[in-house]
């Protein structure tokens, strides 16, 4: 099954509700843990669906849930019809039906069952009714703890509809530690920290989301602001010196990042002082070395329970322990074009698959 945009990044403006509309459950969905099984969906009927799914594309929203029922008179059970129904209807703006649907389809236990939650909850939120949508949210976080998808739907809600940023933010560190390899929360949290100028979280954030999508439609400008927050730190001033340029008047809310930000700074002048004709990844390996060795000395005092020191800092001092730190540089930035990128990876596929091995097996805390 597929996800409406809404529920992974924005929301979005609809097409105005049909006539035959009917309106949104005045109280939230229950939302019980499932108790049916969904057979698995048949090549004929998942060459159906794709029909439908091509229809709505060009949102032609009627002939595609009439496509999507046919799978569904068939086989009463398909819970993967329902879905698409309901998500059909949604984009429609028939949000009753959609929640009617996506309700019945949350009642099988299949692996898209945080996809069906999480529909309704747009749903709500799509409608104005964002209270009624965290409150959906918070029952299927409930029933599936560790989908990141719905606490990133939660704070989206609370971020626009109740616009309560620091609620929104306190969900998405939640979210980040219930689904580690959620994409978009990294990414979010790493716009959330950057916006504050809070940017060793803004660069650890951005650094979990490129290694989580190294080549996709969203890496380019995810690198961009990464590549900025590492590199715009210092300038040139009079007599051709360096000089440092950190916030001293920084929010609080991770902690004293004053020293941690000023790392990157001096890290950006170790890198500044190789050779002129060193290319931008090797130069790039020595900045994010000579930082985490920083952050690894630095003493976290009274900030050690921040969620900066409990989640971000224990993986990227593991990085650094067991030098990884080259094949992260390379890794990330493998989709943005840099010069030698894809023949020191071609040289070094070994180092690679030990990165991501040791990726997938940490124990985040």
């Amino acid at each position: 099954m597929r996800t409406l945009a809404a529920t992974v990044l924005v929301l979005v403006a609809l097409a105005a509700s049909p006539a035959t509309a009917q309106p949104l459950p005045a109280d939230v969905p229950v939302l019980a843990p499932p108790t049916k099984k969904a057979p698995a969906i048949t090549e004929e009927e998942r060459a159906v669906l794709n029909a439908g799914i091509a229809l709505l594309n060009e949102k032609q929203y009627d002939r595609a849930i009439a496509k999507y029922r046919t799978v569904l008179a068939a086989n009463p059970d398909s819970a993967g019809a329902m879905y698409e129904i309901a998500l059909a209807y949604v984009q429609q703006g028939a949000y009753g039906q959609g929640v009617e649907m996506a309700a019945k389809s949350a009642e099988y236990d299949t692996v898209d069952l945080a996809k069906c939650l999480a529909l309704i909850g747009t749903a709500y939120d799509l409608a104005g009714e964002p209270k009624k949508a965290v409150e959906v949210y918070d029952r299927a976080i409930a029933l599936v703890p560790a989908a990141g998808t719905l606490h990133y739907n939660k704070a989206v809600a609370e971020l626009q509809g109740l616009r309560d940023p620091e609620r929104a933010l306190a969900t998405l560190k939640r979210g980040a530690a219930a689904d580690p390899s959620h994409a978009t929360t990294q990414q979010m949290l790493g716009r959330f920290f950057a916006s504050d100028d809070l940017r060793t979280p803004a660069v650890m954030a951005f650094s979990r989301f490129l290694i989580l999508e190294p080549a996709s439609p969203r890496t380019a400008e995810i690198y961009k602001l990464w590549y900025s927050l590492l590199f715009s730190s210092v300038r040139q001033g009079a007599e051709g010196r360096l000089e440092v340029a950190v916030n001293p008047d920084k929010k609080t809310t991770e902690g004293n990042l004053l020293p941690l930000d000023t790392f990157i700074a001096l890290s950006q002048i170790a890198a500044a002082s190789m050779p002129a004709e060193t290319p931008p990844g090797p130069r790039l390996v020595r900045l994010f070395t000579s930082y985490l060795n920083a952050v690894a000395a630095h003493d976290a005092g009274a900030d050690r329970s921040m969620f900066l020191w409990t989640y971000y800092v224990p993986y990227f001092g593991q990085l650094r322990e067991r030098d990884f730190v080259e094949p992260f540089v390379y890794y990330v930035s493998q989709g943005v074009g840099m010069p030698g990128v894809q023949d020191w990876m071609a040289s070094n596929k070994a180092r690679i698959d030990a990165f991501l091995a040791w990726d997938k097996a940490y124990a985040w805390r």
